[in-house]
């Protein structure tokens, strides 16, 4: 909640200069997006493979999914700020007629962001933009037999993130625009609590959970003063 009321704190700060800056009337707006991550997640990969090995199943890695996201900025001239959220989804699971065992590892980041944008041509723009936030880990890993109820055990983390990104967007109208996007994003949380414990590898070390990897979102955005 800290890290929340201080992006929005920050953002209030840097909008009213930017607002009385130059000739160009800021633009407000709001834009919602849906898009595709893919995932390192090298320690929680490594147990699944341990698992594999030695139960001899083929439960799969995980290396990407779906995520959702919503963000309200201003533009003035060819630079904009903006505040947002996602929300990336990430899981596994393996089932046979003995047991069955789940990875349920979404992560939910709170960011603030700067842009710059070049128009090509008219109602097109290029641009670039970075984005710098918190991310939360939530979920659980659960686990059951056949003769056994289901033990399911929380997660909980988080750390900063920073993403680059660069995005094109056309406007339909005034007020509409359809944009997309593809960055690389830096989101790996050290210190994973499973539980009250804090995980650890075999050698240690601190296990980690990452959400670090390429995306690729496509979105709408809303001019509320065109």
């Amino acid at each position: 909640m800290k890290y929340r009321s201080s992006l929005l704190i920050l953002f209030f700060i840097i909008i009213q200069p930017l607002c009385t800056w130059g000739k160009t009337k800021p633009q407000f707006w709001i834009s919602g997006s849906l898009g595709y991550n893919t995932y390192d997640m090298s320690d929680i990969n490594n147990e699944i493979q341990a698992r594999n090995d030695t139960l001899g199943v083929e439960m799969d890695k995980i290396k990407g999914g779906v995520g959702y996201g919503c963000s309200f900025g201003v533009n003035v001239s060819r630079f904009g700020i903006n505040l947002g959220f996602e929300r990336l989804n990430a899981s596994k699971d393996y089932m046979d007629s003995t047991w069955s065992f789940d990875y349920s590892l979404p992560a939910n980041l709170y960011y603030a962001g700067i842009n710059y944008q070049i128009p090509l041509m008219p109602h097109l723009n290029l641009g670039i933009g970075s984005d710098v936030g918190m991310i939360s880990l939530g979920g659980g890993i659960g686990m059951a037999t056949d003769d056994a109820r289901p033990i399911i055990v929380g997660i909980s983390g988080s750390s900063l993130f920073l993403k680059g990104r660069i995005f094109i967007d056309y406007h339909f109208t005034p007020s509409i625009a359809l944009w997309s996007s593809a960055g690389y994003r830096g989101a790996k949380v050290d210190e994973v609590k499973i539980g009250e414990k804090v995980k650890k590898n075999e050698d240690g070390s601190n296990f980690s959970i990452s959400h670090s990897g390429f995306d690729l979102r496509m979105g709408l955005r809303f001019i509320l003063n065109p």
